[in-house]
Order: C-alpha cells, then structure tokens, then sequence
C-alpha cells in the first residue's frame, strides 16, 4: 500500500513540474490572445511583427496539444484515484493509469521541446537565449514559492 501512496505522490509531483514549468512561466497557453508568447516577454525579446506572427501560428497547435493532454491527464487521474479508493485497488490498473500520465506527461514534453526548436529557427540567437533565460527565471520564482 505504502508503495502505491509513493507512486501517486510521484506521479502527481511530475504533472506538477511539468504544469509549473508550462502553465506558470513566461509561456502561457492560456492567454487571452490565444497565443502563447505574454506581451511582457514580446518586449522583452523585442520580437518584430514577422516574428510575432510566426510564432502566432505555432501557438494555435500547441495550445490545443497542450489542452487536449491535460484533459486526458485529468481524466485518467480521476481513474486512478477512483482506483485507489475502491475497496480492493488492482494494482495492475493502478500502475497502467500512473504509466498513461508518465506517457501523456513526456509526450507534452516532448511537443513543447519541438515548439521551442521551431521558436528558435524564427528567433536571433540572443533572443533565443533571452526567452530560455526568462523561462528559467520564471520556474526558479515559482519553486521558491
């Protein structure tokens, strides 16, 4: 039982860092303009209009990638958890729902990493920098928090 507690614990602190290192940096696919890019890191970056719009395109798909895996992260979670609740949890079923939000969490790693790639070839390489560092920054504040 203790192992199973340990594994959901670990699971949930991975989608955290994950969510932590997307949602709450300088990257917010929630952005009211539907892009990803905040306004405050445009000026920072002192993008041009071209740029901007370049990286307008790729913020479409990568928002709705972005969705579509946390709605199917939550939905399996619930199975998970509704799993560990029930009177005689299956440890098959409990490991395959960790194993498909291990799955899910690398593949959206996996697509931002291939956002940023295409980022890179629209930025200069000091803007690039510039973003990778902003990035930092923000996950560096939010672990403090």
């Amino acid at each position: 039982m203790r192992f199973i507690i340990i594994l959901l614990l670990l699971s949930s602190v991975i989608a955290g860092v994950v969510g932590v290192l997307y949602v709450n940096s300088d990257l917010d696919p929630m952005d009211e303009n539907g892009i990803i890019v905040r306004q405050t890191t445009i000026n920072k970056l002192g993008l041009t209009d071209d740029q901007l719009a370049k990286i307008k395109n790729f913020d479409v798909g990568m928002d709705i990638q972005e969705k579509d895996a946390w709605g199917k992260i939550k939905t399996i979670y619930q199975k998970e958890k509704e799993a560990l609740l029930s009177q005689n949890p299956s440890q098959p079923a409990v490991y395959g729902y960790s194993k498909e939000i291990s799955d899910l969490q690398s593949e959206l790693a996996e697509k931002k990493l291939e956002y940023f790639l295409k980022i890179k070839e629209v930025l200069k390489p000091n803007q690039f920098k510039k973003l990778l560092h902003l990035e930092m920054e923000g996950f560096s504040r939010d672990c403090k928090e």
